[in-house]
């Protein structure tokens, strides 16, 4: 009898989290965006690729913006339309053999039908030298930095992503507190 007014408690619980998660305050129709990264730090005279990603409801518009103008295909940009889904459209931005004129806040945008949403994301360089503080041969195509942030490093060869755990942790503390409010709403 305890076992199955505990299954009854869970599956309650289990459908106000599902409606407290649901019930936020935003439209489907709406597109999202997701420009992976904050900054880069690149030397000068390398290349380096931005991704925009925007999913939403169809047609979508995603387009590379900087030092407010479009960004157009030309002897430095290369821009590549990839639909990664029914709603996903991806824009990759290659910047080719950066320098100081390229370097700066570029802004992704998309769009449909139902609004607009933008990110950014800085582009850095410096000399090759190397970066002021590193180890010698230490930094290969740079930094990314801020809450979804990687750290790209060549020394050993490998490729250390905290992203992944930052946004686990955001994950985690929303369910938890999600759960909390059922939990408080269900026994008050």
């Amino acid at each position: 009898m305890l076992i199955q007014g505990f299954i009854a408690l869970l599956i309650s619980e289990i459908i106000c989290l599902l409606s407290c998660v649901v019930s936020q305050d935003i439209s489907p129709n709406v597109p999202t965006i997701n420009v992976p990264g904050y900054s880069y730090l690149v030397p000068y005279g390398r290349s380096v690729m931005l991704e925009c990603h925007v999913t939403g409801t169809r047609p979508i518009k995603v387009k590379w913006w900087t030092r407010g103008r479009h960004v157009t295909d030309d002897d430095v940009f290369h821009t590549s339309l990839v639909t990664t889904s029914d709603e996903r459209d991806t824009l990759l931005l290659w910047i080719h053999s950066l320098s100081e004129k390229e370097t700066g806040t570029y802004i992704c945008s998309g769009s449909n039908a139902f609004g607009e949403v933008t990110d950014k994301i800085y582009v850095n360089g410096y000399e090759d030298e190397g970066v002021p503080g590193e180890e010698d041969g230490d930094v290969e195509i740079g930094y990314f930095t801020a809450e979804n942030s990687a750290r790209k490093s060549s020394a050993a060869g490998g490729v250390v992503y905290l992203a992944t755990i930052v946004a686990t942790l955001h994950l985690t503390t929303t369910i938890f507190s999600s759960v909390l409010s059922c939990l408080c709403n269900a026994f008050s």
